[in-house]
């Protein structure tokens, strides 16, 4: 978040850090825990889809009747769901007509200077402008997308839940490179570590995220990766595991991780990821193995 980016507020301009800041809880929204939550992220996926083929029938069918559409940029923009069942489908053209297409991808939010129920957003990238799409529910359907400035939130994008799946929505294969003298060896703790960084690494720059450092050492040793999204840093350690927690991240090496990142002005957070080895089918890891890869949600580690 940029707290010294000027924002209007009932017509002055005001920094960002003379706001009230709202810290959000992604990690209280599970997807798949319960139907509520499933449909929700189903929908959230919906819209992108849509975003990502143009196609306005795809998110049409996911508003509730009683929806509203506004922007950060437009005062009194409030749209209905009839005024956006006309305004999509041209606003689409003008995309595909421009050949202006937005990459398009879901980011989670940490905080930001509105409450937001739902922690999770779309993020369209289009040339230089990156603009953050947020939504609200009604039950299952959604009651508002608000299309708004990305430096007035802390967030990441997030790369998927379930597992990584490729552009053909079909789950994605990340192979292991080795020596071949060293090929069908099992994996040490170091090499899968080292290759858990790398898959990350690789998924950051993929969502046009900012690499600062990499560092490919051992599970205590910290951070394994510092990002840079939008105005934020983040003091990344990959916790190779299938705890959905912040793992061994307690006691001295608690104080001592945080301690760290706040040197470097930034997050600290640890990433949970798992790898299912196809070459074992689901056995040892082995190297020059091909592999699933699950990645749950960053969890912001708390003093």
């Amino acid at each position: 978040m940029d707290n010294n980016k000027l924002i209007l507020i009932n017509g002055s301009k005001v920094p960002v850090a003379r706001v009230k800041h709202w810290r959000y809880a992604p990690q209280n929204i599970v997807p798949m825990r319960g139907e509520e939550e499933t449909l929700r992220w189903m929908a959230l996926e919906s819209i992108r889809r849509g975003w990502n083929q143009l196609d306005p029938s795809i998110i049409l069918k996911c508003l509730d009747e009683g929806f509203k559409y506004g922007s950060y940029w437009v005062n009194g923009s409030d749209m209905d769901l009839n005024g956006y069942r006309d305004y999509l489908p041209k606003k689409f053209d003008t995309i595909r007509n421009s050949n202006s297409r937005p990459r398009v991808d879901i980011a989670v939010l940490y905080e930001g200077l509105t409450p937001e129920e739902f922690p999770y957003a779309l993020r369209l990238i289009q040339g230089d402008v990156t603009c953050l799409l947020t939504m609200r529910f009604k039950g299952v359907k959604v009651s508002s997308l608000y299309m708004t400035d990305p430096d007035i939130y802390t967030y990441e994008p997030t790369f998927a839940k379930g597992g990584i799946r490729d552009e053909n929505d079909e789950p994605r294969v990340f192979r292991h490179e080795c020596e071949e003298p060293d090929s069908g060896r099992p994996m040490s703790e170091k090499e899968l570590q080292g290759f858990a960084v790398k898959c990350i690494e690789q998924l950051y720059r993929e969502a046009g995220a900012e690499i600062e450092g990499v560092y490919k050492s051992e599970y205590k040793e910290f951070p394994n990766l510092i990002v840079k999204c939008g105005c934020d840093l983040y003091y990344h350690r990959i916790d190779v595991s299938d705890r959905a927690n912040d793992g061994a991240v307690v006691g001295e090496d608690r104080e001592e991780f945080i301690a760290a990142a706040k040197m470097h002005d930034a997050w600290p957070m640890v990433l949970p990821v798992s790898f299912w080895c196809a070459d074992t089918n689901g056995g040892e890891a082995v190297c020059g193995g091909s592999f699933f890869m699950k990645v749950r949600e960053s969890v912001i580690v708390e003093a």
